[in-house]
């Protein structure tokens, strides 16, 4: 009967659900909270799209009181994409992060979709046991593996597998625990208890095995742990850990498929490969990906590396890597390269190199000169212009090859103190791609060939008639140094952190170095000892007029050198943990200029100080986060005013150890942003001040009058609310995990008009799993409803997933659907100006035009399907097929084709 219930339960979920996705769109329920420690799991699908369709998805994340974002990658799985964060410390008390997915169509999708960075998601970080040493917790058991460890051979003839539990709820875990040997049940050869499960196999032919261990909690299968091991003959297991003859584990996956995305044909076969083994201390590994996505003008789509660790002492990686030195300085971005790292002297002594390219080389496309000709009347008289235009073919800009070489040097082991020095030195290839700037260019000589000998004669004598596209960018060149130090004491309970940096960057090293030819049509004379030292430092940093901070300044036509303060960044931060208490003081000072071309996601042009405080109660079952932060901008005074942003924000999550209770979290965040400028202009009515263009101060100067532009006046508050709330329940035969989340954001501001938004959006997810069935459902409704500029945009998103997987033939065929139905509608009226009725445009000001008001209405559909089927244990072969229709409805939109892929994917584990 209760089978009976569970299908007629399935049915209906799905019966909900109208087939899927609008365009391509993140979809993502934030969790509660998360727990200190390893292996953090942040998962989210993209509505319209498929994992083949995405050629790079990532999440970015940065601790509480972080500079900048790390990026981690997310890989594709059943359930749509999953990152790992690795290392989250307990010292921290919150994570905010945000989703890129980049599709093969060129687009690149976010979320949250505006101003991810300014405003990501935000997650409370628990901590169950700050007082002990943090064991691995998987559906509330702790476990630890004792036998065989992994990566350690066993012999034949000392045959145990054993793993030590922890679990909160003893009654539960005998009867719900299932070992497996290579994909063999032998659970019922097992002994296992509450607290240990150990298993002595008959025989065990020496070889590769894989041991996985499952727990049935809340209706769920879980997997607890897996590993691998070797078994080999008697007396062998020392040569094994050191001969090198260690099997070799992997997997290799090869993938077809044919599509069709806004009516342009994608198909693409793409095979990657990752292979991985060990000998005793000794690590190795290569993976590699090819695709027929390859294109000489994007950055690689193929991807391959290799890489070797000898226990903490040594560890090279080649290929496409992801370094990770200092967070002013290089921090998760793709090199394609080398990178290197050694301790030494128990670790007292750590070296890393990294050495590579940021970007490969694209190289221009021109199409032929063109000769335009172009006349203009004045009176009787026609003038008659010629040019030669020299243009780039669509997609025909170029990118130079940025290569890279950075180091790292530190001092100390890290658990007490370290002191760490980095060097970066970022320069474009200026040779790598052809670029034409003016007629005098070498690279231009192809290209005039195509003209007549008439029409090169003449342009030799009018050389400013040729117009070469300058739209490429400019080679760039940037050198960074920085320095960090950590302190920790009393067992971490007092940490010490900074970090400063300086760093120089020239935007445009295509003339070499500040040569005196420049200077003297400048009128301005430099010492010949500068400019000796200037042509000298080249190697380092090329010094010329297009530096973002030039070191130089003069004064009465004579230069001198000077350090702009602008280059530097620094930032610093006292965490202390006591009494259930984590406290932590920052400040942070980014200069303008400070730029490193390695780590583009470092905010500039900012400084202030941050406050928070998380501590817990209740046996930790309750949490409070609070924060204060207070920054600023215009730090060298260049910009016409300073503007303040203060940030409050709250969260109160309880999460009580039994699963049975529901899981809250509340967050508030107040924001207000300042400049302190009025608005002030004389030129137009006081009611319309708050939308005037230009804001202006009228000065009297006998006999003249002058006007002084000021800044535009900010000052806009905004309040945020939230609420999350999770619960596991049993109900018709079958388990459930639900969560709501509901958000509110409300933003006024008081110096423009049109200023406003505020938005209120909620998610409910459903997870469901058959307690006598390998049955599982998911169900997922949203909704979101924002207005904008006073009512000026009104839009309603609505949006249901829902989808099922069922496994047969113990587990070897898995089937999985989704279904869904996203709905929009906007309604639009756009902002006109209005010249106040004269020709000076000091008085103009914003006024809504009605007769621009659009309304447009989408509904769009998908369906996917598809066969997992497991044979000889490790193969696995799939079948996959989604289509999606499209439907809008607006007189200004054109509606595109429906979008359809069938996928062929064959992997095979050992």
């Amino acid at each position: 009967m209760n089978r009976l219930i569970a299908i007629a339960f399935t049915i209906l979920l799905l019966a909900l659900s109208v087939p899927v996705a609008q365009g391509q769109r993140i979809v993502h329920t934030p969790p509660a909270s998360v727990q200190a420690g390893d292996g953090i799991a942040l998962r989210f699908q993209l509505a319209g799209a498929t994992p083949q369709m995405v050629i790079e998805a990532a999440v970015f994340y940065r601790f509480q009181g972080d500079l900048a974002y790390r990026r981690v990658a997310a890989r594709s799985d059943a359930d749509g994409f999953v990152a790992i964060l690795p290392n989250v410390p307990a010292t921290t008390g919150q994570i905010d992060y945000y989703m890129i997915a980049e599709l093969n169509n060129g687009s690149i999708v976010s979320l949250p979709t505006i101003s991810p960075t300014d405003d990501p998601f935000r997650v409370t970080v628990t901590v169950p046991k700050p007082d002990g040493p943090m064991l691995t917790t998987v559906a509330e058991i702790e476990f630890r593996i004792m036998s065989p460890l992994p990566g350690v051979p066993m012999t034949t003839d000392d045959l145990l597998i054993a793993v030590a539990l922890f679990p909160q709820n003893e009654d539960a875990v005998s009867d719900s625990i299932r070992l497996s040997i290579n994909g063999t049940d032998v659970t019922h050869a097992a002994t296992i208890t509450p607290y240990i499960v150990t298993y002595v196999p008959d025989a065990m032919p020496p070889g590769s095995y894989r041991a996985e261990l499952t727990y049935r909690y809340a209706g769920r299968t879980q997997n607890v742990t897996e590993w691998t091991f070797a078994v080999v003959p008697p007396g062998a297991a020392v040569a094994a850990q050191t001969s090198g003859r260690q099997w070799v584990n992997g997997d290799i996956e090869f993938v077809g498929r044919s599509q069709s995305i806004s009516g342009n044909n994608l198909d693409f076969a793409r095979g990657s490969t990752s292979l991985y083994g060990s000998a005793g201390h000794l690590r190795y590994g290569v993976n590699g990906l090819l695709t027929s996505q390859e294109d000489a003008r994007l950055q690689p789509q193929n991807k391959y590396g290799a890489y070797l660790r000898l226990g903490h002492y040594l560890s090279v990686e080649g290929g496409h890597v992801y370094p990770d030195l200092n967070p002013l300085v290089l921090s998760g971005r793709r090199v394609f390269g080398v990178n290197a790292r050694s301790s030494l002297l128990w670790r007292m002594f750590n070296v890393n190199v990294v050495a590579g390219e940021i970007n490969r080389r694209v190289p221009t496309l021109y199409t032929p000169i063109q000769e335009v000709v172009s006349e203009r009347s004045f009176g009787d008289a026609v003038i008659r212009d010629t040019t030669f235009a020299l243009r780039f073919r669509p997609n025909g800009a170029g990118t130079y090859r940025r290569d890279v070489l950075a180091a790292r040097v530190a001092f100390g082991s890290g658990r007490f103190a370290q002191l760490g020095i980095n060097a970066l030195k970022v320069r474009d290839a200026i040779g790598s791609i052809a670029v034409v700037d003016s007629l005098k260019d070498p690279e231009s000589a192809p290209f005039l060939s195509t003209l007549t000998t008439a029409q090169r004669s003449w342009l030799n004598e009018n050389p400013e008639a040729f117009r070469p596209d300058l739209s490429n960018p400019k080679p760039q060149d940037n050198i960074v140094a920085a320095a960090d130090f950590r302190l920790n004491l009393h067992g971490s309970r007092i940490q010490l952190a900074a970090d400063g940096a300086v760093s120089a960057l020239n935007n445009d090293i295509s003339a070499g170095p500040l040569s005196q030819k420049y200077l003297d049509d400048l009128g301005v004379t430099v010492d010949a000892e500068i400019l000796d030292r200037i042509d000298q430092l080249s190697w380092l940093l090329i010094l010329n007029e297009n530096m973002a901070k030039f070191p130089v300044r003069f004064k009465d036509d004579v230069a001198e050198l000077f350090v702009p303060t602008s280059i530097f960044a620094y930032q610093s931060r006292l965490g202390l943990n006591y009494l259930g208490h984590n406290l932590n003081v920052q400040y942070r000072w980014v200069g303008p200029d400070y730029i490193s071309l390695a780590n583009n996601g470092i905010r500039r042009d900012v400084a202030g100080y941050s406050v928070s405080d998380r501590f817990r109660l209740f046996k930790n079952t309750l949490y409070l986060n609070l924060q204060y932060e207070n920054l600023w901008d215009n730090l060298s005074r260049q910009l016409p005013a300073r503007t303040t942003t203060t940030n409050t924000n709250g969260a109160l999550g309880w999460y009580p150890v039994n699963f049975l209770l529901p899981r809250v979290n509340l967050t508030v965040r107040h924001q207000i942003r300042d400049n302190g400028i009025l608005p002030q202009n004389e030129l137009i009515d006081p009611s319309r001040l708050d939308v005037a263009i230009r804001h202006i101060r009228i000065e009297s100067v006998s006999p003249d009058t002058v006007l002084t532009t000021l800044a535009t006046p900010r000052r806009n508050e905004t309040w945020q609310f939230g609420l999350g709330l999770s619960q596991t329940f049993w109900l018709l035969g079958m388990s459930h995990d639900a969560s709501l989340n509901v958000t509110s954001i409300q933003t006024d501001d008081v110096r423009f008009r049109y200023g406003d938004f505020q938005t209120t959006s909620g998610s409910f997810g459903l997870v469901s799993d058959a307690v006598n069935l390998p049955l599982r459902t998911s169900l997922n409704l949203g909704y979101t409803v924002a207005e904008a500029q006073s009512g000026l945009t009104d839009i309603t998103l609505m949006n249901l997933l829902a989808g099922m997987r069922y496994d047969f033939v113990g587990d070897r065929l898995s089937l999985n659907t989704e279904f869904g139905i996203v709905s929009a509608k906007t309604v639009d009226v756009k902002i006109d100006i209005d010249d106040n009725g004269t020709q000076t445009p000091f008085d103009d000001f914003y006024v809504p035009d009605p007769s621009t008001k659009t309304e447009s209405t989408s509904l769009n559909y998908q369906g996917s399907a598809s066969a997992d089927y497991r044979f000889l244990q490790r193969h696995v072969l799939s079948l996959s097929f989604s289509y999606t229709k499209i439907d809008i409805r607006s007189a200004t939109t054109v509606v595109p084709p429906n979008d359809y892929y069938l996928q062929v994917r064959y992997s095979y584990q050992f």
